[in-house]
């Protein structure tokens, strides 16, 4: 079944955890242009709930990311980790972003305070409880 099924009938539940489940490592690879328009689908027809699902999948997998590299850069102390975590650092903070102007344009209000809190943290290189 194409994906486009799954969204012509309202699956939206089933695709997302298809798609947290197949693309767990956050990068998305080949299916980067997938996602984008899964994202701007749901931003025109105002989805709010599968928006914030698939975000929140998306930040979560780079956070820990980031998360697991800061740890190391911490153990090892090389200067290639502590490059990896400011890569991933901002591997994280631009799927915030794209989150945040997304909420936006949804008038998701609490969900824009709890991810730029988030991003804060990151910035500030801290790692927040999750």
């Amino acid at each position: 079944m194409s994906t486009n099924t799954w969204i012509s009938e309202n699956r939206h539940d089933e695709l997302l955890a298809y798609i947290k489940s197949e693309w767990d490592n956050g990068y998305f690879n080949d299916y980067t242009e997938f996602i984008e328009e899964y994202e701007q689908f749901l931003l025109k027809e105002k989805l709010s709930i599968p928006f914030i699902k698939l975000w929140n999948n998306i930040v979560k997998v780079r956070f820990s990311n980031f998360q697991w590299h800061h740890k190391q850069s911490k153990i090892k102390q090389t200067q290639s980790y502590v490059h990896l975590v400011f890569e991933k650092r901002e591997f994280v903070t631009k799927a915030i972003d794209r989150f945040t102007n997304g909420s936006l344009e949804l008038k998701q209000f609490e969900e824009i305070k709890k991810i730029q809190e988030l991003k804060i943290k990151i910035e500030k290189l801290e790692i927040p409880k999750k």
